[in-house]
C-alpha cells in the first residue's frame, strides 16, 4: 500500500529556511510529502490557486509587513490547506487572525527549527488524512442516504421508517427493575402500551404507503394511524414490543390496518432491524404487505380444487356409469344368447311333450292308483300326528310340574336362593333372598339382578357369563352388595350352573353361604 501523499508548496527567497524544511521532511516517514518551493508571495498564491496541497508554507519575510492582507490572499486561493508562516517575531495583528482562522500556524524566528517544522508537517498530514477520511465518510455516508431515500421513495411497497429509542430506553428501564414477561405485564397495566408508544417517532413514509393508506400526506396518514403508526394497532405494536424485548430484530406478524377513510385491510408487516441499531432501535422499518390480493387468490386457488373436485367426481360418476352400461349391454348379449338356446330348448321340449302325450295318458293312470296310496298314507299320518300330540301334552304337563316343584323347591330353602339367566335377569327369588335384601319376589323377577347397581352390570354379566361357560360350582366373594334399604353387604356365595340338554347356556343358582355387613361399613362404624 502507498504512502499517502501530501504535496507541500514553500514560499521563501532563504536558502536556510529551504533546508530546514527539506530537512524537516526527511523526518516524516510514511508520508509521501513532494516539496514545491518559489521565491515569492504571487508565483505562491497563483499555485496555490492551480493546484491541491496539503500544506503551504510562507516566509515571514515575504509578507512585507501586509502580513494579514497577504495572509488573506493566500487564504482565498487555497482555501482548505493548512497555513504555517516561519519567521519573524510576534505581531500582534498576525497572532490576532491566526487565532480566528484556526488553520494557521505562526512559528516564530526562536521556534523555527527542524523539530518544529517536522512537528508542524506531521500534525498537518495527520490533520489533513483525517479530513479527507471523515470527507470520504461523509461523501460515502450521504451517497449511502441519498440511495437508501431513492430506493425507500421508489418502493412499491408501502414502508415505514420508524425512530424507536424511546421504546429501546422504555424496555432498558423494564429490565433494570426486573420485568421478565412484558406481555403479562402489558395485559396487567394496558395503559404502559399507549406511554410506551408515544415514544416512536416516524422518520419517513414512503408514496406507496400514502397510496396503499389513502393519505394525501405524512402528515394526514400520521394523524390518522394515531400513537400505533406503522403498526397499526395496539395488538401488533404490543407483539412487535414483546419481540423487539426478546432480542428478535426482525420479523413478521399479520394484523389487520384501517386506511384514512376506515376500511380495513388484512396485512404482513415484516419488520427490520438494520445491523448496528439492534440495541438502540434508532432505525426501524416496517414493509406493509397487503394480504387481499394473497387472500382472494387462496379463496380462488379453494374455488378452483372445489371445481376441479366436483368435475373428478363427475367424471368419476361418468366412468362408473359407462362401466354399468357395458355391463348391462354384455348382460342383454348373455340374455339374448340364453333366450335363443331356450327358444331351441323349448322346440325340442315341444316335440318331446307331443310325444310323451301319450305317455301322459299312461301315466295318469298309473298316478290315480298312487294317488289312492298317498290317501291311504295320509290318513295313516294324521293317525300318527294326534298320537305325537298326546305325547307333547303329557310331556308339557310333565314340565309344569317340574318347575312348580323346582320353585316350591327354592321357596322353600332357608338360606337366600337367586336364579339368573345367562343375561343377568332374575328368574327365581325365594322369601330368605327377600328378607336378606329386602325386595319381593314380584319385584326381582323378570328384572335385572338388583344387587348389582348400573354401574356395575357390565362387570357382572361378563362374570356371569365366565362361570356359567365353565360349567363348574364356584364359591365366590362378593364384596358390598346393594340392599334395597341402600346398605351395603359381603356375601359368599355358591354358584351352580344351569346348562340346557343341548349344552347351551341357561342361567346361574346362587345360594348365599353367608352375609355379614360391607367391611368398610364396619371399619367406618369402628
Amino acid at each position: 500500500m502507498s504512502n499517502p501523499r501530501f504535496p507541500v508548496l514553500l514560499a521563501t527567497a532563504d536558502p536556510s529556511l529551504a533546508f530546514l524544511v527539506q530537512e524537516a521532511l526527511e523526518q516524516c516517514p510514511g508520508l509521501d510529502l513532494p516539496l514545491t518551493q518559489v521565491d515569492s508571495l504571487e508565483p505562491a498564491v497563483q499555485g496555490a490557486a492551480g493546484n491541491a496541497y496539503g500544506l503551504v508554507i510562507v516566509e515571514h519575510a515575504l509578507l512585507d509587513g501586509g502580513s494579514v492582507t497577504a495572509l488573506a490572499r493566500l487564504r482565498a486561493a487555497a482555501p482548505g490547506a493548512p497555513l504555517v508562516v516561519a519567521g519573524g517575531d510576534e505581531e500582534p495583528p498576525l497572532e490576532q487572525w491566526v487565532r480566528d482562522d484556526g488553520h494557521v500556524e505562526h512559528l516564530t524566528t526562536d521556534e523555527l527549527d527542524a523539530r518544529g517544522m517536522a512537528r508542524i508537517v506531521r500534525g498537518t498530514a495527520r490533520a489533513a488524512a483525517d479530513a479527507v477520511t471523515r470527507r470520504l465518510y461523509e461523501s460515502t455516508l450521504n451517497d449511502a442516504r441519498q440511495r437508501y431515500r431513492s430506493l425507500l421513495s421508489h418502493s412499491t411497497t408501502p414502508t415505514w421508517e420508524l425512530d424507536l429509542s424511546g421504546v429501546a430506553r422504555f424496555l432498558e428501564a423494564r429490565r433494570r427493575e426486573g420485568l421478565t414477561d412484558l406481555r403479562a405485564w402489558f395485559e396487567e397495566y394496558p395503559a404502559a402500551v399507549a406511554l410506551c408508544a408515544d415514544e416512536v417517532q416516524q422518520v419517513a413514509v414512503n408514496d406507496a404507503a400514502l397510496a396503499f393508506y389513502g393519505g394525501a400526506s405524512t402528515s394526514e396518514l400520521a394523524q390518522a394511524c394515531g400513537i400505533w403508526a406503522g403498526f397499526g394497532n395496539r395488538d401488533a405494536f404490543t407483539e412487535a414490543v414483546a419481540r423487539f424485548a426478546a432480542g428478535d430484530g426482525t420479523f413478521e406478524l399479520e394484523t389487520e390496518q384501517r386506511t384514512v377513510a376506515g376500511e380495513t385491510r388484512p396485512v404482513r408487516l415484516r419488520i427490520t432491524t438494520p445491523a448496528g441499531y439492534n440495541g438502540s432501535l434508532a432505525r426501524v422499518f416496517v414493509a406493509v404487505e397487503d394480504r387481499r390480493p394473497g387472500l382472494r387468490a387462496e379463496e380462488r386457488v379453494r374455488e378452483a380444487e372445489a371445481r376441479v373436485a366436483e368435475a373428478l367426481a363427475e367424471a368419476a360418476e361418468a366412468e362408473a356409469q359407462r362401466r354399468r352400461t357395458e355391463e348391462e349391454l354384455h348382460a342383454l348379449q348373455l340374455r339374448h344368447h340364453e333366450a335363443s338356446q331356450e327358444t331351441e330348448q323349448l322346440r325340442a321340449q315341444l316335440a318331446e311333450i307331443e310325444q310323451g302325450l301319450e305317455e301322459s295318458a299312461r301315466r295318469i293312470e298309473e298316478m290315480e292308483q298312487r294317488c289312492a296310496e298317498e290317501s291311504r298314507r295320509a290318513t295313516l299320518a294324521a293317525q300318527d300326528r294326534e298320537f305325537a300330540e298326546e305325547r307333547l301334552e303329557v310331556a308339557t304337563k310333565r314340565v309344569t310340574e317340574l318347575t312348580a316343584a323346582y320353585q316350591a323347591l327354592v321357596r322353600s330353602i332357608p338360606i337366600p336362593v337367586i336364579a339368573c339367566d345367562a343375561s343377568g335377569t332374575v328368574t327365581a327369588w325365594n322369601a330368605a333372598a327377600e328378607r336378606l335384601f329386602g325386595w319381593c319376589a314380584k319385584e326381582a323377577i323378570g328384572s335385572f339382578n338388583p344387587l348389582f347397581a348400573d354401574g356395575e352390570r357390565d362387570a357382572y354379566r361378563r362374570e356371569l357369563r365366565d362361570r356359567i361357560e365353565s360349567g363348574a360350582t364356584r364359591e365366590i366373594e362378593a364384596a358390598g352388595r346393594l340392599t334395597r334399604a341402600g346398605a351395603r353387604i359381603d356375601l359368599r356365595l355358591s354358584c351352580v350352573p344351569l346348562v340346557g340338554s343341548a349344552g347351551e347356556a341357561l342361567g346361574e343358582v346362587a345360594s348365599v353361604l353367608a352375609a355379614r355387613p360391607a367391611r368398610a361399613v364396619v371399619e367406618a362404624l369402628v
